[in-house]
């Protein structure tokens, strides 16, 4: 489906958006599968890096809301989201107010847990330094 979606955008097909969305639907209702989530988080960022156009807004959104709402529940960090973090963290389309919900998110996370804070200490720079 990431393949497919990589040659809709690059088309500017119309089925994209659709697509793009069901990928976005099926990342957020499973946070607790560590698997499927890496699997879909290294496949974003290869999208992200290879269409810039995508909007990371319609990912963020939910993805932070959920990670939020599910944090140490069903969510579990794993270095791969920190990963996805710096990528969405560099990428041009990334808005003010997405940056700060995702500044936000990293901060929580580098004051609260001490085997992660170094991890997201790399994206929340990268945030700082540009949404300065």
């Amino acid at each position: 489906m990431f393949r497919l979606l990589d040659k809709f955008a690059e088309e500017k097909n119309v089925s994209a958006p659709a697509l793009y969305k069901a990928l976005i639907f099926s990342l957020i209702e499973n946070p607790a599968d560590f698997n499927l989530r890496e699997h879909y988080l290294w496949n974003f960022q290869y999208l992200f890096e290879n269409q810039p156009t995508i909007p990371l807004n319609l990912l963020l959104e939910p993805l932070i809301k959920q990670i939020t709402i599910s944090e140490n529940v069903t969510f579990f960090y794993k270095v791969f989201d920190f990963d996805f973090f710096t990528v969405v963290a560099k990428h041009p389309k990334l808005t003010s107010s997405n940056a700060v919900s995702l500044a936000d998110l990293l901060g929580k996370v580098y004051l609260n847990d001490v085997t992660l804070s170094t991890a997201a200490s790399v994206p929340l720079m990268l945030l700082s330094s540009r949404f300065n």
